[in-house]
Formats: structure tokens, C-alpha cells, sequence
């Protein structure tokens, strides 16, 4: 991948997006496997026979070129998708800029499918986030967490900002 040797090279060239559906495991698995890891003093060798190598990351999708972002801060894209029937699909995603960094989520709210690139990006109490235009629904564009203001009724105030947890589906941007 050119993340490391090519990344100054590719540059000025593209940017790309691995979708999330294509990665194996998950967060918590590799967080589980780095704490193995750690644990692993170095003794068992049976331990580390059984231990699957790490497969490959996916190849990424080159989906836009930097100068696609001069005018704009948001553009959408359409990555292949293969089914649970095997048939190839197209996603559409939306990728974001906002302060030099690249976020890419899918195009549809989670919550009744509003298109998320008419929305408002907005800093909700230091968290970058956007806001569905259909409901008004507010996800963390770096996490896709669902965040929403909790309303105490007996008290008849608002607890805060709270997240009901990763909601929106989001994608890993290569630039």
C-alpha cells in the first residue's frame, strides 16, 4: 500500500478509501491480539504456533484526486460491493475534507437514509461532526458515532451530549 514509501509520491495524486465491510475482524479483535501479544513473554511455543497470521489489508479503491477537493469540501463516490449472494454492487459513500483530513462515511444516514452530503458539518462540543439534513441526527465523521442531547424529564433539563455508540457506517481514507 502507499502509505508509507509512496505516500509522498502519491500525494498530490489521489486519495483512496478501503471500505469498512472489506476489513477482517474488527477493532476490538485486534485490540484483543495486540494484548496477547504483549502478554506473551516469549516461552510458549505452542502459543505461537496457534496464532493465525494477520491476513493482508484489502487493496484500496482509488476513488478521487486532491484537486477534486479545491473547490469543495465533499464529494461522492461509489465503491464496488459484493453481496451475500455473491453479486457485485456499487456503495455510494460521501468522502469529507475539514481541516486537512479526510473522512469518508456511507453516503445514507443510519437512522432513515438521508443524504449526508447535504448536511452541516458542525464542531458539537469539540467533536467534528455532521448533521443529517432529514432529522437532524448528529454523527462523529471520525468514529460514526451517533451522538444525541439527553433530556432528563422529571428534572426538565438536558444531561448532555451523549453517543448511543458507532451508528454510521465509516471507511478507512488513504491520501
Amino acid at each position: 500500500l502507499f502509505l508509507t514509501s509512496l505516500q509522498h509520491t502519491m500525494a498530490s495524486m489521489l486519495n483512496a478509501v478501503i471500505p469498512s465491510w472489506m476489513k477482517y475482524g474488527t477493532e476490538e479483535d485486534d485490540k484483543d491480539k495486540d494484548k496477547d501479544n504483549d502478554n506473551d513473554k516469549g516461552g510458549d511455543e505452542e502459543k505461537k504456533e496457534n496464532q493465525v497470521e494477520e491476513e493482508p489489508e484489502p487493496e484500496p479503491f482509488y476513488v478521487a484526486k486532491l484537486s477534486d477537493f479545491n473547490t469543495t469540501d465533499r464529494k461522492t463516490v461509489h465503491v464496488p460491493e459484493i453481496d451475500s449472494n455473491g453479486k457485485e454492487n456499487e456503495r455510494p459513500i460521501i468522502l469529507i475534507k475539514k481541516l486537512n483530513t479526510f473522512y469518508a462515511l456511507d453516503l445514507r444516514c443510519y437512522h432513515a437514509g438521508g443524504p449526508l452530503s447535504m448536511g452541516d458539518i458542525e464542531d458539537v462540543e469539540g467533536n467534528l461532526c455532521i448533521k443529517c439534513p432529514w432529522h437532524r441526527y448528529i454523527i462523529k465523521l471520525d468514529t460514526g458515532e451517533g451522538l444525541y442531547y439527553g433530556y432528563d424529564p422529571i428534572k426538565k433539563r438536558k444531561t448532555g451530549l451523549a453517543s448511543k455508540g458507532k451508528k454510521q457506517r465509516k471507511h478507512k481514507v488513504i491520501v
